[in-house]
């Protein structure tokens, strides 16, 4: 057994604090079961009623009523660390706290004057106790009847130490406040000052990060009431490359290692000879082999080659392309073929089906189309720029077809009264693609992330090397032909790979303690598809040693890609565009700050500040009104003769 690994230690040791935190919940409900048969649910008295409200509501109000907006949303939504410093005219942004609203760049707004927050996106709004609704899981706004706003209360309470414990001589329990640390201000950890900012364990990273939060260790280098934001997608800095183990990976006398071998002496990034090797993996094999889920997983996989001009990029995938020359040519006669065709630059969803239709004639007659075969065929935009410009345009439905392709979709067809209908049956396509980094903010957009286009696609990062300026290695890929053909030949006509009950259980754990709770805590949509990234992954490397059954090695390589994965998507997490309610309300504070001095600006010249940008004008109209209902700006009609107008500017600090 090999050395065991940082990332592999930080999950073994993740998965022995769940254990002892599901062993503290069942302690726990134990003790709620023996509380609940000495006193009743409801435990806090209607605070409407001033005739039952006693000592108990008064220190609930002094505890709760202090809780100002932002510590609020720390505590009970976490979905970002907000800098109450950075307090500006257009307000303080925040992640949307609403479950269920993934919201990469934040759309919503806190007004600290008056203790509330609103989603210019969502159109909804609350205060504190909402925050903790959602947190608690109880419904929204529907805490507020009954005995709901009653518990509530007291698991605010309890969330900050509080405890409620009986007293001889009195019918109701009592609060008793959490031992304080002298250091502390009146809500424990809530007003921490800079010498109690500590280094924590991320356990779900398996990395430390620092966040504020106070368990002994004082970091001296974070200032006073600065926090940062606890990153799922690992430590890489986003436009610094990922590193990849592909050693680790690649067992001996497989395809895999003798391809890595062969390529790894050039000046490429190694990362980018793995990607492309796994590619020729799915199209050696295409549809024949698949693995067991409850939707079968097929091998194939989009990847979008990241790095800087003279990277290497288009090189080392020219080594891919000379592979599949070698070891599968498409012949587009051969109705049995397993060749593999070269799909580039498709403008259309209609041009790209059309790819994967391969009429096979009639040797009697040439002109007549007896049947039609399967294609395998790998799909190359020479820069994503070429596909998101293509898809831009209005009626193509590019992105929505390769979706299909990548979900295996038996059927993919178009129609159209201009290029009539399109049907490819059975087909087979990977995606190959390459971008800068910097170019990324430029072309994707929150809407890709939330439709799901680009959580399809793996973005891999490499580690530049020392470019080779004249000569360089020669690359003969001869030797890795013998090999890709071997596995075509063992795939035969198909096989499903079916798991092992060791690789279920191990597989299992990872989703469990470490994929589940990142997707859940991904607000920007790229780790949604981690899970079927990963069991793909499983099949080609199982595909790689020739397996018919997945094995916990393999699982485990792949657990062990993890920290790469993260850290790769994290580049495009960080360049995603924003959205369009972000843009209308930036415009909008734009032309009212500039216009303010001067005694506002009258709606009617606003539109046509911001007409130029084709914003929808009920868009517009929101979110003027949300930036006066949270009081960033203010409406003040003109006194004079005739009929008043009503002019908008930034409200005085």
């Amino acid at each position: 057994m090999s050395e065991e690994t940082a990332f592999e230690k930080k999950l073994r040791e993740r998965r022995e604090v769940k254990a002892r935190e599901a062993a503290d919940k069942a302690t726990r409900e134990r003790v709620a079961q023996v509380e609940a048969s000495t006193w009743a649910a409801d435990l806090i008295p209607d605070i409407g009623d001033d005739k039952k409200r006693d000592a108990t509501d008064d220190a609930l109000d002094r505890l709760l009523n202090d809780i100002d907006v932002i510590e609020g949303y720390h505590k009970f939504c976490g979905k970002m660390r907000v800098d109450k410093r950075k307090r500006s005219r257009e307000g303080i942004k925040v992640s949307c706290p609403i479950p269920g609203h993934t919201d990469a760049n934040p759309s919503a707004w806190v007004n600290t004057d008056k203790n509330v927050w609103y989603c210019g996106r969502c159109g909804q709004g609350g205060d504190v106790y909402d925050l903790a609704a959602f947190h608690f899981g109880m419904p929204v706004p529907g805490y507020k009847e009954g005995g709901s706003f009653h518990e509530l209360r007291k698991k605010m309470a309890q969330s900050y130490g509080y405890t409620f414990q009986e007293a001889p001589g009195l019918d109701k329990p009592i609060l008793v406040p959490p031992a304080t640390d002298p250091r502390d201000g009146p809500h424990g950890s809530l007003s921490k000052p800079k010498a109690e900012i500590t280094k924590a364990k991320v356990e779900i990273l398996g990395e430390d990060k620092i966040i504020a939060k106070a368990q002994g260790k004082v970091v001296d280098e974070l200032p006073a009431d600065d926090a940062t934001v606890t990153h799922i997608f690992g430590d890489v800095e986003p436009d610094e490359p990922a590193t990849l183990n592909w050693h680790k990976l690649a067992k001996e006398e497989t395809f895999l290692a003798k391809y890595m071998d062969i390529c790894t002496v050039d000046d490429a990034p190694e990362e980018y000879h793995f990607w492309n090797a796994i590619l020729a993996l799915g199209l050696a094999v295409g549809r024949d082999v698949v693995l067991d889920d409850q939707k079968r997983v097929l091998p194939n996989l989009f990847v979008c080659l990241l790095g800087g001009t003279g990277d290497r990029k288009s090189r080392s995938h020219a080594h891919l392309d000379e592979l599949i020359y070698q070891a599968m040519p498409f012949k587009a006669d051969d109705p049995a073929g397993k060749g593999v065709d070269l799909l580039d630059s498709m403008a259309s969803a209609e041009a790209l089906i059309a790819g994967f239709i391969n009429p096979i004639f009639d040797p009697t007659d040439p002109k007549k189309v007896a049947s039609f075969s399967p294609v395998k065929g790998l799909i190359r935009f020479n820069e994503l720029s070429a596909l998101v410009g293509r898809a831009a345009r209005k009626g193509n439905v590019l992105k929505p077809t390769l979706m299909e392709i990548y979900d295996g979709a038996r059927v993919i067809q178009t129609a159209s009264m201009t290029h009539g209908r399109k049907r490819a049956e059975n087909p087979f396509g990977s995606m190959f693609t390459t971008t800068q980094p910097g170019a990324l903010k430029t072309l994707l957009r929150e809407d890709d992330a939330v439709s799901g286009f680009l959580n399809r696609i793996v973005f891999a990062t490499g580690v530049p090397k020392k470019p080779v300026p004249i000569g360089g290695a020669q690359i003969d890929i001869l030797p890795a032909v013998d090999p890709l053909k071997r596995i075509q030949g063992w795939a035969g006509f198909g096989r499903i790979i079916l798991w092992s009950d060791p690789a279920v259980q191990t597989f299992t754990e990872f989703f469990h303690d470490v994929l589940h709770p990142v997707q859940q805590a991904d607000e920007s949509g790229l780790l949604n598809r981690l899970d079927l990234l990963a069991k793909k992954l499983i099949l080609l490397l199982c595909i790689n040693e020739h397996l018919t059954e997945v094995n916990r090695d393999v699982v485990e390589m792949v657990i062990s890609m993890y920290p790469y994965l993260t850290a790769a998507y994290g580049v495009p997490a960080a360049h995603i565009g924003s959205t369009i309610n972000s843009e209308v309300r930036d415009e909008l504070m734009r032309h009212i700050e500039a216009h303010t001095k001067a005694g506002g600006i009258t709606m009617r010249r606003l539109m046509i500040n911001v007409k130029r940008k084709n914003f929808p004008l009920d868009i517009v109209a929101k979110t003027i009104k949300h930036l006066c209902d949270l009081g960033f700006i203010e409406a003040q009609a003109t006194s004079g003769v005739g009929r008043p107008t009503v002019k908008y500017k930034v409200t005085a600090d």
